[in-house]
């Protein structure tokens, strides 16, 4: 009898670690060729991919992109670093940016941003904390 509630409370004890460790992964943004992907929420996003990405957020966001990006603050706070992926000096701006055939990787960081790239794109995006 005391092994069996042994192994009941035990079981319980698995299967809320398993459903916690759901709410802690952090999201993924998947298309197929052609489709779109809508993500609404709060956390963390991981995205990679070739076409078309629009993303609207606050907090911050790592890319490696190879192709045209655009970068729009909405709110007046935001800083952008940039970093070419054949130069070893970093660049720092803190207003809207465009930039055709970009390879390299960009941070973005403010309260209220949009992100637009056409091109190749691997992405790490967090939201305000």
């Amino acid at each position: 009898m005391k092994t069996l509630i042994t192994m009941k409370m035990l079981t319980l004890g698995l299967l809320a670690v398993m459903l916690a460790g759901l709410f802690v992964l952090p999201a993924t943004a998947i298309a197929q060729e052609g489709g779109d992907v809508t993500v609404d929420g709060r956390g963390r996003l991981y995205a990679k991919g070739s076409g078309e990405v629009e993303i609207s957020m606050g907090g911050h966001i790592r890319l490696r992109v190879d192709g045209d990006v655009s970068i729009v603050d909405n709110a007046g706070d935001m800083r952008v670093r940039l970093r070419g992926a054949s130069d070893s000096d970093e660049q720092e701006r803190s207003t809207n940016v465009d930039l055709t055939d970009f390879r390299g990787f960009i941070k973005v960081l403010g309260t209220d941003f949009s992100v637009t790239v056409e091109g190749q794109v691997v992405l790490h995006a967090q939201g305000p904390r």
